[in-house]
């Protein structure tokens, strides 16, 4: 059965990413979504959904979501049951594939954190924990590509992790939680999952984490999430501090 928290499969290999929907109605039958029940529907800006079945969710449950992404023969699949989640996975190794573009779409106080680290593996990195971060957070909300990736900000520490989010101007209200994978060596992922702050919630979400298609019978490894993120206008001043250039 699929657990109450968020739920994150991983797998290195070569299927091909339309694999990816056949994976998640066998994770969806896991959790009690007979397969002739599980119908998928994209919105118009392509995420794809699960359609609630006629006889309800298991467990009595409300909301059921999924995210999906693929890389180079490294795919992901995240599910939650309360709430959006949107995920993204790259590889390290792609070579110089578009970065200075990448790059160009950030935010400005972005664009000198990545100027700031070495040339080479350092830069490229941190290119890609904000690229899959942004990813994860557009996708989470549907809006993919549609949403300008400089209208939002993160401020990330130093190895890993979220220290500051500055949401674009219509996501003012909602709190976010952002977490940073490396699954396999230089295979870079991202989670964000919308903060479920209600009264009666869980305070301390933890992700089960899956390496395989489908799921294997070894027990998942358990992440906390983080807590929701600090908003940019939360710090003093208004700007957290960007943690100083890699010496690498």
């Amino acid at each position: 059965m699929l657990p109450d928290s968020p739920s994150l499969t991983t797998a290195a290999s070569a299927a091909p990413p339309a694999d990816l929907l056949t994976d998640l109605v066998d994770v969806l039958a896991q959790s009690g979504v007979p397969e002739a029940e599980a119908v998928i529907w994209r919105s118009s800006r392509g995420r794809p959904f699960l359609q609630k079945p006629p006889q309800g969710l298991p467990r009595g449950g409300r909301e059921l979501d999924f995210n999906l992404s693929h890389s180079n023969g490294h795919n992901l699949l995240g599910v939650v049951r309360r709430h959006r989640i949107g995920v993204d996975v790259e590889r390290l190794d792609r070579g110089d594939q578009g970065f200075d573009a990448i790059v160009a779409s950030f935010a400005e106080d972005e664009q000198r954190w990545v100027a700031r680290a070495a040339p080479g593996r350092a830069r490229d990195r941190r290119v890609l924990r904000l690229w899959t971060l942004k990813e994860a957070y557009s996708k989470a909300r549907g809006l993919g590509l549609g949403l300008p990736f400089d209208s939002f900000s993160f401020s990330l520490a130093e190895d890993r992790g979220v220290t500051a989010f500055r949401p674009p101007g219509d996501d003012r209200e909602l709190r976010w939680r952002f977490l940073e994978l490396e699954p396999v060596p230089d295979v870079l992922a991202a989670v964000a999952v919308l903060a479920d702050t209600g009264p009666g919630t869980d305070a301390s979400p933890v992700l089960h984490l899956h390496h395989g298609f489908p799921w294997g019978r070894a027990a998942p490894r358990l992440l906390p999430l983080p807590v929701p993120a600090r908003r940019f206008d939360d710090a003093p001043g208004g700007r957290p501090r960007l943690p100083p250039a890699s010496p690498g």
